[in-house]
């Protein structure tokens, strides 16, 4: 049966997410179903897309980062960059996000590093999978681990952010009438989420469930020198 497959990405830059979207599309297109792309830089997607005949859009995004401070160990507090310290702005961009779906109408979500695009499908009767490296996709656990374990970041450090980031999350959820999460982590269960990468490479690795499923890297060497 031909179904309507969107792949989303919302955070990030470069080539590097772009080129893990081609053979998963022309493989899907193969299959007879209908593929497109809701991306953050179009621009990129030209380059790695634009002649495979695919229909791309412009995906959502926080147009202001607060990107110009010391890398954190801290996944929430990527999202308080990205703006869930303002939840009214927030909001805006999870309302996009549900118009996008409701013109595209998917039978499939793939999402590749996009929270954001993931708080705003809660409670929409799409499917939804998740796939990228063990940094896009958090464990189910609270709080989320540090992503720098060298680094002495106090417990109580991570939990502040991460209830700030929550606090967030939830003032969204609360505009779109769905009910509220208990924890950071539950805006990243998908379906399924395919962990592209090895556990050794994995920083969130021993936080995995037992039944977690490594599909190994998707390593490109066709560009460059």
């Amino acid at each position: 049966m031909r179904r309507r497959i969107l792949i989303i990405w919302e955070l990030g830059a470069g080539y590097g997410h772009l080129q893990t979207f081609p053979d998963l599309a022309e493989a899907l297109q193969a299959l007879g179903h209908e593929v497109m792309f809701a991306v953050r830089d179009v621009a990129a997607a030209e380059v790695v897309l634009g002649s495979r005949g695919f229909r791309v859009l412009q995906a959502p995004i926080w147009v202001n980062p607060k990107v110009r401070q010391p890398p954190t160990p801290s996944f929430p507090e990527v999202l308080l960059r990205y703006g869930y310290d303002n939840p009214t702005a927030l909001l805006g961009l999870a309302k996009a996000w549900r118009e996008l779906f409701g013109l595209l109408q998917p039978d499939l979500i793939l999402a590749n590093y996009s929270p954001t695009a993931l708080l705003a499908s809660r409670g929409l009767s799409i499917p939804r999978l998740s796939f990228g490296t063990g940094f896009e996709c958090p464990p189910p656990v609270e709080p989320i681990p540090s992503l720098m374990p060298w680094e002495k970041v106090a417990p109580a450090k991570l939990i502040e952010l991460e209830r700030k980031a929550l606090d967030g999350a939830n003032e969204v959820l609360r505009g779109l009438g769905e009910p509220p999460m208990t924890q950071l982590s539950d805006q990243f269960q998908t379906d399924e989420t395919l962990l592209c990468t090895l556990p050794v490479l994995d920083a969130y690795s021993q936080h995995r469930p037992k039944d977690a499923h490594y599909w190994g890297p998707r390593l490109y060497a066709a560009g460059g020198t």
